[in-house]
This record gives C-alpha cells, structure tokens and sequence, in this order.
C-alpha cells in the first residue's frame, strides 16, 4: 500500500510508520469511535437506562389504581349519561316550546360535550 501511494510512511521516525487518521480513513473508522468515545457511550447509555428505570418506577408509584381513579370513572360514566339525555331531549323540549331553538343548540352542544369528553376521557385512561 505504501508503494501503491494509499499509504504515506511517515518520515524521520525509526522503523516503518503510518498516520493514524490515514490507517483509520483506510479501515473505515471515524473519530467517534475511539476507546474513549465508546467509554463516554457506555456511561451516557448506562446513566440514560438508570433515569429511565427511576421515571418508570415513579409513574408506577403515582398510578397505582385506588379509590380515586374508580370515582373518575364513575365520574366519567355520569358525563356521558348526562350528555347522552340532554341530546335525547332536545327534540322533544324544543317541540313542546319549553325551549328557544337557542337554548336547544346549547343544550345539543352541552350533551355532546358531555358524552364525547366521557368517551375521551376513558379512551386515555385505556392508553395508560
């Protein structure tokens, strides 16, 4: 390789010697992949993978299920029924002239709200 020109010998030294970068270039090895890169690697991984296992083992601690979350979902089963008879009665009100056509489109806006956000609400809690 040397006579071939790929490798240059380095000149005023004893013995036969290349350039690092020049060997590394030819192998393929950028800088980053030093033994000290790779330490630094190991040790950032290592830190991430501790951090992680701390915030998982936190979540846990804070969403352990309890009385709490059974009365949102009894709270959320209220919204969705509440929604769902202020949408069924809407109709009927504004026939009997109890309400405006104003006052049925909030209530058909609030019924929606209600019983949409209720389904919302326990699509997120099946995420988690």
């Amino acid at each position: 390789m040397r006579n071939q020109g790929i490798l240059h010998q380095i000149k005023n030294v004893a013995g036969v010697r290349f350039s690092k970068k020049e060997v590394e270039s030819l192998v393929g090895l950028d800088d980053e992949y030093t033994p000290m890169a790779y330490r630094k690697l190991k040790a950032e991984v290592e830190q991430l993978q501790e951090e992680n296992k701390k915030t998982k083992n936190g979540y846990k601690k804070n969403h352990q299920p309890n009385a709490s979350d059974h009365r949102r979902i009894r709270m959320t089963t209220v919204f969705k029924v509440i929604g769902a008879i202020l949408l069924i009665g809407t109709p009927g009100s504004l026939e009997l002239d109890n309400i405006t056509l104003y006052e049925a489109v909030l209530q058909g806006l609030l019924g929606a709200a209600l019983l949409y956000g209720g389904i919302y609400i326990d699509e997120i809690k099946k995420a988690l």
